[in-house]
C-alpha cells in the first residue's frame, strides 16, 4: 500500500503543477489582453498626435484641460500599466513553476516591472496636478502659472523615457527565461523579446532633444518604444489565451502507452 500510495502521489504531484501553470499563464493571458482596450480609449480621447515637449504651456492647457483629458488619461494609464505589472507578475510565477525554483530571471522581471509601475503612477499624478490646480483656484492662468504646465509636462515625458531602461531589463529577462524554460513561441520568447529590449534600451538617449516629435515620449518616440513594448503585451496574452494547454501526461508520456500498440507484421508474420 505505501508503494502504491506514493506511486499515485508522485504522478499526482506533476499534474498538479502543471494545471497551476497552466491556470497561472491563462490569468496572464487575461492581463496582457487586457493592456490594448484602454491603450485605444486613451488614442480615441486624446487629441492627435499630443504636443512635443518644451513648449509654451497655453499649448498643454489647451490640450489637457478640455473634456478631463488629464484626469481621464492619467487614470486609464494608471489601469494599463497595472494590468502590464499584473501580466509580468504571473508569467514570472509562470516560469518559477517550469523551472522548479527561484529564479534570478523571475526576480528582474518582477522588481524592474513593480519599479517602472511604481515610477508611472508617480509620473501620472504630477500630470494631473496642473489640470486639477487650474480646476480649482479661479485665480490660476498667469503666464506663470502656465509655465507650471511645461514643467509638469517635461517631467512626466523624461520620466517616461528614463524608465523604459526597466523595462530593458525586463524584456531581457524574459528572453533568457524563455530559452532555458520555453513557455512562448520564439518569434515572442526570443524575437519580438530582443526588439523590446533594443527599442527600451535606446529610449532614454532621446532625452537629449528637448523638443520636436522625437523628444522624449513625443509622438514618434512613443510609436518607437510603445509600439513594440505593448504590442509585445498584448501579442503574448492573446497567445497564451489561444494556446492549447498541454497536460503532465502528454509532456511525461509522449507516447501514450495507455493506447493498444500496433503489431507489425514481419517476414515471420
Amino acid at each position: 500500500m505505501t508503494i502504491l500510495g506514493n506511486s499515485r502521489h508522485a504522478r499526482r504531484k506533476p499534474e498538479a503543477n502543471q494545471m497551476n501553470e497552466n491556470r497561472t499563464l491563462r490569468w496572464a493571458g487575461l492581463c496582457g489582453a487586457a493592456v490594448l482596450p484602454p491603450t485605444i480609449v486613451i488614442l480615441a480621447l486624446n487629441d492627435f498626435p499630443y504636443p512635443d515637449d518644451t513648449l509654451p504651456g497655453q499649448a498643454y492647457w489647451d490640450y489637457m484641460m478640455p473634456h478631463y483629458t488629464a484626469e481621464v488619461g492619467g487614470i486609464i494609464w494608471i489601469y494599463t500599466v497595472a494590468s502590464a505589472l499584473l501580466f509580468t507578475l504571473l508569467l514570472a510565477r509562470a516560469y518559477h513553476l517550469r523551472a522548479g525554483h527561484t529564479t534570478a530571471t523571475g526576480i528582474a522581471m518582477s522588481g524592474c516591472m513593480i519599479a517602472f509601475v511604481s515610477n508611472t503612477f508617480m509620473n501620472c499624478t504630477a500630470y494631473m496636478v496642473p489640470t486639477m490646480m487650474a480646476r480649482g483656484l479661479p485665480s490660476f492662468g498667469t503666464e506663470a502659472d502656465l509655465q507650471l504646465f511645461t514643467y509638469s509636462w517635461n517631467f512626466t515625458q523624461l520620466g517616461n523615457a528614463v524608465s523604459t531602461s526597466l523595462l530593458a531589463i525586463v524584456w531581457g529577462a524574459i528572453f533568457i527565461a524563455n530559452r532555458s524554460h520555453p513557455i512562448l513561441p520564439r518569434w515572442l520568447g526570443h524575437w519580438g523579446a530582443g526588439l523590446a529590449v533594443v527599442v527600451n534600451v535606446i529610449s532614454p538617449v532621446f532625452v537629449l532633444l528637448p523638443t520636436g516629435p522625437w523628444s522624449p515620449s513625443s509622438l514618434f518616440h512613443f510609436l518607437m518604444q510603445g509600439g513594440p513594448t505593448w504590442g509585445w503585451i498584448t501579442a503574448a496574452g492573446i497567445y497564451l489565451l489561444l494556446r492549447k494547454a498541454p497536460t503532465a501526461h502528454a509532456e511525461s508520456n509522449p507516447t501514450d502507452h495507455t493506447q493498444p500498440h500496433r503489431i507489425e507484421k514481419g517476414s515471420n508474420g
